[in-house]
């Protein structure tokens, strides 16, 4: 008796494991699939500016993380700062936020992260736990509402091209085997910790490669991707291409049996019929492949241009995997773009945030610890402003699969 009870115990525990596995988002030819093997798209927004900070998003010019926050120390210390870095991940994304964004009907959020959420650059390959605790923490969110979270390395060590959205230092990603070696590391990390978590939907491996060599570029996906299978078999793996997620010149085959590959989409000043051409093209190599194509990025551009580019990323026609709107909350800084949720901060921070944008502190130059308040306040959901005319442009349930 006591060996039937055991080996039924033993059943049911292998039983319960097969069945979380098979909860997890996985390729099928051209498709996704969702784990009661039915086509999913993802579907989603952003969560850009609340754990990669983006100088515009925060109603500044384009200027990088580590820029921002040297220059707010110069003003409040590396203590407050840091305290002030906390709220921000603390308060720019809640649980709030996430029912909205499933209540609307999305099925994913894409999330940028920084790679010093984790690490600090004093002591690379030391991990923090109050960075895998935000995690933690919107995962858990996500599974309560359903909605899949797509983890964007969107900062690698040195920054993996030239442009503030990667937060990049004087050494580069590309030519430092040091900070390869750190995002290597971190991929392995984060895959060791959630290789059991179903609710994240996929591991978009590096935001936005620079112009790189396409072997490069190649060579450090394929070291991701073995040490990532090394702990976690279950995962999606997004390769975007190169050039800022524009090209995959160079990708002939799949490098993982379990991937996708994602593209980003603003085609600011181009007629219908090239962004029809461009789309048609990425469609021919997700063909040639066999591979589903996934728009991380699309979004920042006037009412009618985002409707016509909506509705392309959306033609079944041109069929690809879903595409995430970027982003889900910002300042408004440039009145002809409108914002999801808009973020209203107040004058005293737009004077702060202003200020960032040079490294030079003016003579007697002070700000008071208000404009803070007011910035970690205006960041909640509950006071930003929701546009009706850009949530009925995005609505997924005109859109889904």
């Amino acid at each position: 008796m006591k060996k039937f009870f055991l080996s039924f115990v033993v059943f049911f525990y292998y039983l319960s494991l097969y069945s979380q596995n098979q909860g997890f988002i996985h390729r099928n030819e051209n498709y996704l699939i969702d784990g009661e093997n039915k086509y999913v798209e993802l579907n989603g927004v952003n969560l850009g500016g609340w754990l990669m900070w983006e100088g515009w998003i925060w109603g500044g010019g384009f200027n990088r993380q580590n820029k921002i926050t040297k220059k707010l120390e110069t003003f409040y210390g590396k203590e407050k700062i840091n305290e002030f870095r906390k709220d921000v991940y603390k308060n720019f994304i809640q649980k709030a936020d996430i029912k909205v964004i499933s209540e609307m009907g999305f099925s994913s959020v894409r999330v940028p992260f920084n790679h010093i959420l984790f690490e600090n650059e004093e002591n690379p390959l030391k991990y923090k736990e109050e960075g895998f605790a935000v995690i933690d923490s919107l995962l858990s969110w996500c599974e309560t509402f359903g909605v899949y979270a797509i983890l964007d390395f969107h900062g690698t060590p040195g920054g993996q091209n030239g442009f503030f959205i990667s937060d990049y230092d004087d050494v580069k990603l590309w030519k430092s085997e040091s900070n390869k070696k750190r995002t290597i590391s971190l991929w392995y990390e984060i895959a060791k910790r959630y290789s059991n978590r179903s609710i994240i939907g996929g591991y978009d491996l590096i935001n936005e490669p620079g112009f790189v060599k396409s072997k490069q570029l190649i060579d450090l996906y394929k070291s991701i991707i073995d040490t990532i299978r090394s702990v976690d078999k279950n995962h999606l793996i997004i390769l975007e291409g190169k050039n800022l997620a524009t090209s995959f010149k160079g990708f002939n085959c799949v490098l993982d049996s379990n991937q996708i590959f994602s593209f980003h989409f603003y085609p600011w000043g181009k007629p219908k019929l090239l962004k029809i051409s461009q789309l048609k093209k990425l469609q021919k190599f997700s063909n040639k492949l066999e591979v589903p194509l996934w728009c991380g990025e699309w979004g920042e551009d006037k009412i009618k241009k985002l409707k016509e580019n909506r509705t392309l990323l959306h033609d079944k026609k041109i069929y690809f995997c879903g595409s995430s709107f970027w982003t889900w909350k910002k300042v408004i800084t440039n009145k002809k773009r409108l914002a999801l949720n808009e973020v209203l901060p107040g004058k005293e921070w737009l004077r702060l945030i202003e200020s960032t944008k040079t490294s030079k502190k003016k003579k007697n130059e002070v700000h008071s610890e208000k404009a803070l308040k007011d910035f970690l306040n205006a960041i909640k959901l509950e006071n930003c402003k929701q546009s009706e005319e850009l949530k009925s442009i995005l609505h997924p349930k005109t859109f889904i699969f």
